[in-house]
């Protein structure tokens, strides 16, 4: 890869540096697709650089020298996740840590590939836990509610048609069933076949298929709300999801904003101000606030450098109309220039899964 600039990183430039990320992951890590999580620990450090680089900065040596860290930092992200999980279940921080620890150590010492990190690290950290409590009578409860959660997760997580509400308690289940999301679902399960399912709305096989896939999504939307999710894309049923997909679109091209903002030309001219120079939505994720009200973030490389977060407050009405209430550009990931003089201690600068032990894992 040729010599590049930091502040010129971009094109070529960029796909070159992924692919060194690449190469290194999957050099040391045979099993775990863990290419994107390493890169993007990687890529905010790039971009941090930005004010401060010198002129002959070399990224791809940065690279290099940072992914040892990236690593390090990755994998703590995983056992703050498995944590975060177990400690939402039990109350128990203790507990939580050491269940966390070896979830992370499974997942190092797997030799099956593990493509879906998060979901499988989600489902061996719920697989310990329940063996946790299966051996500890008196928490049988808890042990259930952990069984009953481990297959609605799963039937949630899943791409096919049927979906099993088995396992949801007697309250939500009975809401689920007397629901007009339930009856078209098993309506839909009546026909042996989409083509018979168009044959019989008259209709053609792909307008069919987008109504089979409103109708599952609809319905696991209805059951996440039932369990309490407040705070992922799925939440979102099939209308709402598409008519926040349409605002985001209309927000990168900032056409019709007027209509969002009803009359509002302070809000307008913010809206416009925080979305310049942004040309693509990388990521974003919705929290239901109350009732119609939610709050939406959307995440971008702006103008392919700058990472930028903005977080919109939204209603979002049962005519799956929007209304955008405030919009505010939230400084998470802006450059911050080390003080020289800053020393931090040893022993808190140390880190729970250090690279060599990661590596040290990995090849026994």
């Amino acid at each position: 890869m040729s010599d590049m600039n930091i502040r010129d990183i971009s094109g070529a430039d960029y796909e070159a540096v992924l692919r060194t990320i690449t190469e290194l992951s999957e050099e040391r890590f045979h099993f775990l697709n863990i290419v994107d999580d390493i890169a993007n620990h990687i890529l905010m450090r790039l971009f941090k650089f930005a004010s401060s680089a010198k002129p002959d900065f070399k990224a791809q040596e940065f690279v290099e020298t940072i992914f040892p860290r990236a690593v390090e930092d990755t994998f703590q992200n995983y056992q703050k996740a498995a944590f975060a999980y177990c400690f939402s279940k039990t109350k128990e921080p203790e507990l939580s840590e050491d269940i966390s620890q070896e979830a992370i150590m499974e997942m190092l010492l797997s030799r099956n590939n593990i493509n879906n990190i998060s979901a499988w690290l989600f489902q061996v950290t719920h697989n310990l836990l329940c063996a946790y409590y299966e051996r500890l009578s008196q928490e049988q409860r808890v042990y259930e509610l952990l069984r009953r959660d481990s297959a609605i997760l799963q039937e949630l997580s899943k791409q096919e048609d049927n979906f099993d509400i088995t396992y949801l308690n007697d309250a939500d289940k009975k809401m689920i069933i007397a629901s007009e999301e339930y009856k078209k679902y098993e309506e839909l399960l009546s026909f042996e076949s989409l083509t018979d399912f168009a044959q019989a709305l008259d209709i053609s096989e792909k307008t069919a298929q987008k109504r089979k896939e409103k109708i599952i999504r609809d319905l696991k939307s209805k059951t996440m709300l039932a369990m309490g999710w407040e705070a992922s894309q799925d939440i979102l049923n099939y209308n709402q999801y598409h008519a926040i997909q349409r605002f985001i679109r209309e927000l990168l091209s900032l056409e019709n904003i007027e209509k969002y903002v009803k009359s509002n030309e302070e809000l307008s001219r913010k809206v416009s101000d925080t979305m310049q120079g942004i040309e693509q939505v990388h990521d974003w994720g919705i929290v239901m606030l109350k009732n119609d009200r939610f709050m939406l973030h959307i995440f971008s490389l702006k103008g392919g450098k700058t990472p930028t977060n903005i977080s919109f407050n939204i209603i979002l009405n049962d005519r799956n109309s929007i209304v955008l209430e405030s919009c505010k550009e939230t400084e998470l990931v802006a450059t911050h220039k080390m003080p020289e003089n800053l020393r931090i201690p040893i022993h808190l600068g140390e880190s729970l899964w250090s690279y060599a032990k990661v590596v040290s894992i990995l090849e026994q």
